[in-house]
C-alpha cells in the first residue's frame, strides 16, 4: 500500500514555491538569454549560445525555428543514468526506444541502445548530429544509438524541434538533435554510480572519466574520454507480480459482440503438452505422460480462439526489459596552425551489447504432421489410428519446455572525423571536414531448426535394433546427419539429446559504412538597409552503404530431403533476415541567409532568415528543400517568429536493400473465398523515393522587463509527411486489389497461380510482397510552451522550469484506401499503432533548482495526461470501465553536495519517488502473457529508483 502523505508534502512545498515566485510558468526547457542570465553557483543557469542556423550565433529565443538547449548538468539531475534518458523525458521526445521504452521485442525498432524519437514520428526521421556533423548510423535501419556517444565531454544539447533539411541534410524531417562538445575543457572529471530499483533488482553501474589539456603554449588543445555502464535488467517480467493481474481484452468491437475484459486468459488452439488438431481425436489433448484426454477449454470469451481458465496457453514470463553493457572511448587533438587556422582529428568508438528472452518457442499454428506408427504415441492412441485407417494427424503446440527464443544482440561503432577551420577578411569564417564511419550490428537469437523438428517428429523403430530412430536416418542416411527423434506428447516428454539436436544460434547482422567530405563558408556579406546581411554557403559528398549477412538465408530453400509432414512454408529458419548488400551517394550544396528587414534605435527588428539546398541521390536523383523564418520583434519584450520549411527523408539502406526474407500470414482471401495461410515476401526496394516533410511553426516569446529574470516562448507547430514509406499488410493489399477489380498497383505485390479473373479455390495466393513502398501520409499538430524563471533566494540561485506540450492532432493513414486515424489522445496495446502506443493530449515537466555554494537540490514532477482506448484504429465500442486510461505522475529528487577540497559532487537521485506503478493496459486479441501490459513507450515500468555516485571536476 502506498500513502499519499509524502506525495501532499512534496506538491505543496512545490506549489508554495511555484505561487510565490511566479503566477504562471508554462515552458519547455530552454536556455535563458542575456537578461536572465546571472551568476549560477550549481551551474544550471549559464546563457547557452545555440546553434539551430549555421548564420551567426542566436540565443535559443532568438531563433525562427523553435530550439531548445538544456546543459549536461541539467540531464543528469533528470536522469543520472545518462544524456539520453533525460532527454526521452521532454515531451518531444515521446516514444523513444531504449531497454526501458519501446517495444523491445518488434523487428522493426532498433533492440540496442538509446534512440530518440522526435515527435514520436521514428528514430529514422530525426537527425542526430555531434558539434554540427552527421553521426554515421549505428543500427540496421539507419538510426543512431546515442549511447555510444562522448558523454562526459558534452557541453550542452540542442534540438531543432521543427524541419531543418535545407540546413543540416536530410532525414531533419522532424528535427535535429546535436550533440556540442566542450572542445576547450580543461582539466580531470569523472562520474561513479550505482543504481536499484526499490525492488532491489535492476541493478546498474557507471563509470567515466575524461580529460583536457593545453600543450605547446596553448596551440595544442587534447581532449579524451572513457566510459562504461552496465544494466542487469530485469529478466522476467513476472518480478512484478504485485504490479496487478494481466488481462486480456477480447471481442469485436460491434454492436452485438462489444470488447470485454477477461482475467486468466487462455489461447485455447494451444496447449503445453500438445493438442490434436484433426483426425478422429481432434480436440483431445496429450496430458504428461502422453495419454490423450479430453481438453477442458473453460470459458469460450467473445473471441473463440481464448478462453477464460482450462487447459489452454497463458505463456511464461519474458524480459520486462534486456540487460545492456556499453563501453565509449573518445579522443580529439586540434592545432592552432596559424591565428587563424584550426585542425583537428577525432575518434570515437562506443560498444553496446544486450540480453533478453524474447518468448517460449512455438510452431505457428497445427503445422506439426504426426503419423500413424510413432513409438512414442500412447498405445490407446495409437489403437484409434488403426482402427480407423488414420495415417496421420496435425498438431499444434507450445514449446516452452524446450526453451525460450533469446536474444543477444552486439553493435560496434566507431568513426573518424578531421577537420580544418578559419577565419579571413575580419567576419568571414570557413570550415571543412572529412568523416568515415563503421558499424557493426550482429545479432545471435537462440531458438530451433524446423527442418531439424520436422525430421526428429517423424520417429520410428529400426526394424533392425528396436530402437526409436529418425526415419530419414533409415530412408535417406546422411542428409541428416545427427538427427535425434523426439517425442513432443505431453509436457516435459522430450529428452535432451532431441532438445540439443533441435535448437541452434541464428546469426545475422549488418555493416554500415559511411564516408562525407564538406565545406561551409559564411560570413557578413554586406551592409543592409537595416543591418549586416549574412549569408553562409557550403557543399558535402556523402558516401553511404550497408551489407547484410544471415546465417540462415531464407532464399536459400531448407534441405528436407526424406522427411514426411513437412509443414506448409517450412522455412530453413525461424527468424528470416536475408543477406543483402547496397549504397548509395549524394552530392548536396546549400545556401542560407539573415536578412535584416526593419529595425530601429530601440533594439526593435524584423529578420528574415532563410535556407535552401540541392540533394542529387544516386537512386532516387534530385531533391530540393528550404525553409523561410522571419522574427519580428515590435518592442523590447515581445518577439514574433514564423518558419516554413519543405524537408526530406532519404529511404534508409535497409528499405532499399534489405535481403528477401519469408514469413506466414493467415488471410481471408475476398477473390476465391479462401481462408488459410499465405507466404509474406519481406525485403527492400531500390525503387523508393524520399519521404517529403512540410512544417509550418510560429510562436511568441515573451521577456517582460517588469519580471527579471521570466522568459516564455509558445511555438504552434504542424508537421505533415506525404509519400511515407510504409509496408501494406497482406489482407489490405488482398481487399484494396480486388474492390478494384484488379487495377490498383497494389495487385502486383500478390502472386497468384492463375490470373486475377479466375475466382476458383485453387487461384489462392501463392504469396504476397511487403515490400516497403511510398504511400504513406503522417500529420501531426500540436503547441509547444516554453518557459524559464530565476531568481536568488537566500544564499542560493532558484530556477523554475515548466516543459509542457500539447498534441493537437496525430493523423495516419496508410494508403491503399485505408483511412486516415486520429491517434492523439489515444493508447493502447496490439491493434492501436503496436504494442506500447500511446500520445497524450498533454505532456508536462515541472522542475525547481536551487543552487547554493555547496548544495543543490533539485526536484521534477512529470505529468502525463489520461487516454482513451476507444479512438484510433480500435472501433469505439466498449463495456464500461475499459475505454479511460487515468493521467499519471511521477516526481524526482536529486540532491548534490559540493566537497571542493576534493573537487567532487555527491549525489543521490530518487526517480519515481513515490512508486508509481505503470497502469495496467490489456492488449486486445493478443497473445496473454507475453508482455507486461502497459504502454512501456509511455509509462515508467522500473518504480521508485535510486541512483548514488560521485562527480569529479579537476
Amino acid at each position: 500500500m502506498h500513502t499519499n502523505t509524502n506525495r501532499i508534502l512534496i506538491s505543496l512545498v512545490m506549489a508554495l514555491a511555484w505561487c510565490g515566485l511566479t503566477p504562471a510558468l508554462q515552458a519547455q526547457v530552454t536556455s535563458t538569454d542575456d537578461e536572465a542570465a546571472t551568476d549560477d553557483p550549481g551551474g544550471a543557469l549559464e546563457e547557452v549560445i545555440v546553434t539551430g542556423s549555421r548564420v551567426g550565433r542566436y540565443s535559443a529565443f532568438e531563433t525562427p525555428t523553435p530550439v531548445t538547449a538544456v546543459t549536461d548538468e541539467q540531464l543528469s539531475r533528470a536522469a543520472p543514468a545518462g544524456i539520453a534518458d533525460g532527454l526521452n523525458q521532454l515531451p518531444q521526445f515521446s516514444g523513444s526506444i531504449s531497454s526501458r521504452k519501446g517495444d523491445q521485442l518488434g523487428t522493426d525498432e532498433p533492440q540496442i541502445g538509446n534512440y530518440l524519437n522526435l515527435r514520436n514520428v521514428g528514430p529514422i526521421r530525426t537527425l542526430i548530429l555531434l558539434d554540427g556533423r552527421r553521426v554515421p548510423p549505428t543500427s540496421f535501419n539507419g538510426a543512431v544509438d546515442v549511447n555510444t556517444l562522448p558523454q562526459l565531454l558534452v557541453e550542452r544539447v540542442e534540438v531543432v524541434t521543427a524541419g531543418a533539411s535545407a540546413v543540416y541534410g536530410a532525414d531533419a524531417v522532424a528535427g535535429v538533435v546535436n550533440y556540442v562538445l566542450d572542445d576547450d575543457f580543461t582539466g580531470v572529471k569523472g562520474v561513479a554510480q550505482m543504481g536499484t530499483s526499490g525492488e532491489s533488482d535492476g541493478d546498474t553501474w557507471r563509470i567515466g572519466l575524461a580529460g583536457g589539456a593545453e600543450l605547446m603554449d596553448g596551440r595544442m588543445h587534447v581532449l579524451f574520454s572513457v566510459e562504461a555502464s552496465d544494466d542487469d535488467g530485469i529478466m522476467s517480467k513476472n518480478d512484478r507480480p504485485e504490479w496487478g493481474p494481466q488481462p486480456l481484452i477480447v471481442g469485436a468491437g460491434t454492436p452485438d459482440n462489444p470488447f470485454v475484459q477477461i482475467t486468466d486468459a487462455r489461447m485455447n488452439y494451444w496447449t503445453r503438452g500438445g493438442i490434436i488438431a484433426s483426425g478422429p481425436l481432434a480436440g483431445n489433448i496429450f496430458a504428461p505422460g502422453g495419454q490423450a484426454v479430453a481438453m477442458d477449454r473453460g470459458i469460450i470469451s467473445p473471441t473463440p480462439s481464448f478462453s477464460i481458465g482450462g487447459d489452454g496457453v497463458h505463456w511464461r514470463p519474458t524480459s520486462l526489459h534486456g540487460s545492456v553493457e556499453t563501453q565509449s572511448a573518445f579522443g580529439r587533438v586540434s592545432f592552432d596552425f596559424t591565428d587563424d587556422i584550426t585542425g583537428f582529428v577525432q575518434v570515437n568508438l562506443g560498444k553496446s551489447e544486450t540480453y533478453y528472452q524474447a518468448h517460449e518457442l512455438f510452431v505457428p499454428g497445427p503445422q506439426m504432421t504426426i503419423f500413424s506408427g510413432n513409438p512414442f504415441l500412447a498405445p490407446e492412441v495409437q489403437s484409434v489410428l488403426d482402427d480407423t485407417g488414420t495415417e496421420s494427424f496435425r498438431m499444434a503446440r507450445l514449446l516452452g519446455d524446450i526453451g525460450y527464443t533469446a536474444v543477444n544482440s552486439e553493435n560496434e561503432a566507431w568513426n573518424i572525423t578531421a577537420g580544418l577551420s578559419g577565419s579571413f577578411g575580419g567576419n568571414w569564417e570557413w570550415n571543412a571536414y572529412y568523416t568515415h564511419g563503421e558499424a557493426d550490428f550482429d545479432v545471435g537469437t537462440d531458438e530451433y531448426s524446423p527442418v531439424r523438428l520436422a525430421a526428429a517428429l517423424d520417429a520410428v523403430r529400426d526394424p533392425a535394433t528396436g530402437d526409436i530412430v529418425c526415419r530419414v536416418t533409415l530412408t535417406n542416411p546422411g542428409q541428416h546427419p545427427g538427427c535425434a527423434p523426439i517425442n513432443l506428447f505431453g509436457e516435459g516428454s522430450a529428452s535432451q539429446q532431441a532438445k540439443d539436436y533441435i535448437l541452434w544460434t541464428v546469426m545475422y547482422g549488418s555493416t554500415n559504412e559511411l564516408d562525407e567530405v564538406g565545406f561551409d563558408v559564411g560570413g557578413e556579406l554586406f551592409e543592409g538597409w537595416a543591418g549586416p546581411i549574412a549569408g553562409v554557403f557550403g557543399a558535402s559528398y556523402r558516401d553511404q552503404s550497408i551489407s547484410q549477412y544471415s546465417t540462415a538465408d531464407p532464399t536459400q530453400p531448407p534441405n528436407s530431403t526424406g522427411i514426411r509432414g513437412v509443414w506448409t512454408t517450412l522455412p530453413s529458419s525461424v527468424t528470416n533476415v536475408g543477406v543483402a548488400g547496397g549504397g548509395y551517394d549524394v552530392t548536396e550544396a546549400f545556401v542560407e541567409t539573415v536578412v535584416p528587414l526593419w529595425s530601429d534605435d530601440g533594439g526593435n527588428s524584423l529578420e528574415f532568415n532563410g535556407a535552401f539546398r540541392y540533394a542529387d541521390y544516386s537512386t532516387s536523383g534530385g531533391e530540393e528543400t528550404w525553409k523561410a523564418g522571419l522574427v519580428y520583434q515590435p518592442v523590447e519584450d515581445l518577439r514574433f517568429r514564423i518558419t516554413r520549411s519543405r524537408d526530406i527523408r532519404a529511404a534508409t539502406h535497409s528499405e532499399l536493400f534489405s535481403g528477401e526474407a519469408f514469413g506466414v500470414a493467415g488471410v481471408a482471401d475476398p477473390l476465391t473465398g479462401v481462408v488459410d495461410v499465405t507466404l509474406e515476401r519481406r525485403g527492400g526496394n531500390s525503387e523508393l523515393s524520399p519521404e517529403i516533410g512540410d512544417t509550418l511553426t510560429y510562436g511568441v516569446i515573451l521577456q517582460p522587463r517588469w519580471a527579471p529574470g521570466f522568459t516564455l516562448s509558445v511555438d504552434y507547430y504542424d508537421l505533415e509527411i506525404t509519400d511515407a514509406i510504409t509496408s501494406v499488410e497482406p489482407q489490405t493489399a488482398l481487399n484494396v486489389c480486388h474492390d478494384s477489380g484488379g487495377t490498383d498497383p497494389l495487385c502486383a505485390l500478390i502472386d497468384r497461380p492463375i490470373s486475377h479473373t479466375d475466382t476458383s479455390p485453387a487461384n489462392f495466393p501463392i504469396s504476397v510482397s511487403l515490400q516497403p513502398i511510398n504511400i504513406g501520409k503522417l500529420r501531426t499538430k500540436g503547441i509547444d510552451l516554453d518557459a524559464l524563471y530565476t531568481r536568488e533566494l537566500g544564499s542560493g540561485v532558484l530556477s523554475l522550469r515548466l516543459v509542457a506540450n500539447y498534441l493537437k492532432s496525430f493523423e495516419r493513414n496508410n494508403g491503399a484506401g485505408a483511412p486516415t486515424v486520429e491517434y492523439a489522445g489515444v493508447v493502447g496495446l496490439g491493434s492501436v499503432g503496436g504494442r506500447g502506443f500511446g500520445l497524450p493530449r498533454w505532456r508536462g515537466n515541472l522542475q525547481a533548482t536551487w543552487a547554493g555554494e555547496k548544495w543543490t537540490l533539485f526536484a521534477q514532477h512529470r505529468y502525463i495526461h489520461s487516454m482513451t482506448r476507444s479512438g484510433g484504429d480500435l472501433p469505439a465500442v466498449f463495456l464500461d470501465g475499459l475505454a479511460e486510461v487515468g493521467a499519471e505522475s511521477y516526481t524526482d529528487f536529486t540532491f548534490e553536495y559540493a566537497v571542493p577540497q576534493w573537487g567532487a559532487n555527491l549525489f543521490l537521485s530518487i526517480n519515481n519517488a513515490f512508486d508509481n506503478r505503470p497502469p495496467v493496459i490489456a492488449p486486445e486479441n493478443y497473445n496473454p502473457g507475453v508482455s507486461y501490459p502497459t504502454a512501456r513507450k509511455v509509462y515508467d515500468i522500473m518504480g521508485r529508483y535510486y541512483v548514488a555516485g560521485v562527480r569529479m571536476n579537476f
